[in-house]
């Protein structure tokens, strides 16, 4: 469970959190979200890279499809990191940085990141830029989340998600910007890190070991000839 809150604000917050991670709305939302990204991005990505010899950093194309994943899967948009121009690669890099920042409060005295924070330079500098760069980012995409909605247009990703399941649940109080942005940021938080580090070791340890590659393919066959089966079947 992701989330800061205290007493009764983090007991609502969880059961808001659980209805929507367990519907099967958003689960298939999440599902579609990744078979299209894996074809028409990191697929095509790889492809492209194959046969024109080029050589890729597969923990960095990774992190940049999970993401792509779960940018989409919280806020109903493809950011396309792929590209360096995307505003996406911006808000990438503030969340790196703004880990990093973190990390540097962790160990170093208090007083020295107090007097890096004052003078806005080192880790410190960079933290603060990055705060301000998830804000604008954040912020403007859940405005847009809720105009959409304002307008009848119904989404599956998170946001849409927490803001019909408080209307369902009976809550009157609607979920505050900084609330919604503290939410999004705290999955994309831990859903990049650990599905694209998760991603490069899968594929390294598969890479060196052949029998679990072969065993891999052959149970991707057998579903895939259930599947062809079924379908004939009108299933």
């Amino acid at each position: 469970m992701i989330s800061s809150l205290d007493d009764d604000e983090w007991r609502a917050h969880k059961k808001i959190t659980h209805i929507v991670l367990a519907s099967k709305e958003f689960r298939s939302f999440t599902a579609s979200v990744s078979r299209k990204l894996v074809g028409d991005g990191l697929l095509s990505l790889m492809l492209q890279a194959a046969k024109h010899g080029n050589v890729l950093d597969l923990e960095d194309v990774f992190m940049r499809f999970a993401f792509n994943s779960v940018y989409t899967v919280v806020l109903g948009r493809n950011p396309n990191s792929f590209s360096l121009s995307s505003a996406a690669y911006e808000i990438a890099k503030a969340i790196d940085d703004g880990t990093e920042g973190v990390f540097h409060r962790h160990i170093m005295p208090r007083k020295l990141w107090k007097l890096l924070g004052w003078l806005g330079v080192g880790s410190e500098g960079r933290l603060g830029r990055a705060r301000k760069i998830i804000d604008r980012h954040l912020l403007e995409h859940i405005s847009l989340k809720r105009e959409e909605l304002r307008k009848g247009v119904q989404g599956s990703d998170l946001i849409a998600m927490y803001t019909s399941s408080q209307a369902q649940n009976g809550e009157s109080k609607a979920y505050s910007g900084m609330f919604l942005r503290d939410t999004a940021l705290g999955f994309l938080f831990a859903g990049r890190d650990s599905t694209g580090t998760s991603l490069t070791w899968f594929l390294w340890l598969v890479s060196t070991t052949p029998r679990m590659e072969e065993k891999i393919l052959d149970e991707l066959m057998q579903l895939k000839k259930k599947k062809i089966k079924s379908r004939d079947q009108g299933v």
